[in-house]
């Protein structure tokens, strides 16, 4: 580390392991895009949806792959290494980055489905789904 002197004080230039994050988050070209659907209906995309995910977490290159091979939203939450690797995902880096973020794909959607709420029954009708629709009108033919 140099010392810089000057005329009035001492001054020490800032050190190079210290990151100032940026003021406002900005998207150079190295850095993936963020992704603009919707990754509560994960498991409705489309082909073209997954190649834009996949262009989110910097695999875009596998996109025309994964649309070859019909790997829609509800298959993506599917894939494991042997699938990566069946598709043509060759490096292992590019591997290991598509799982953690379908790893995160798939926990975000197993929060989302037990937030659903489901609308209570009432006796009646949980007698009604339980019975059949004889079990009502057992005395009457």
């Amino acid at each position: 580390m140099a010392l810089v002197l000057s005329s009035s004080s001492l001054t020490v230039p800032p050190s190079p392991t210290i990151r100032i994050p940026p003021p406002f988050p900005s998207y150079s070209s190295s850095a993936p895009p963020p992704f603009p659907g919707n990754i509560d209906l994960v498991q409705q995309w489309d082909e073209a949806t997954v190649g834009e995910w996949l262009k989110s977490v910097n695999c875009g290159k596998y996109r025309a792959v994964f649309a070859a091979n019909n790997i829609n939203g509800d298959a993506l939450l599917d894939c494991d290494q042997t699938i990566l690797k069946e598709v043509g995902v060759t490096k292992v880096g590019d591997r290991i980055r598509i799982m953690v973020a379908v790893k995160a794909l798939r926990m975000h959607a197993a929060s989302v489905s037990k937030v659903t709420p489901r609308r209570p029954e009432t006796k009646g009708e949980t007698n009604f789904r339980r019975r059949g629709w004889r079990g009502f009108r057992r005395g009457v033919r």
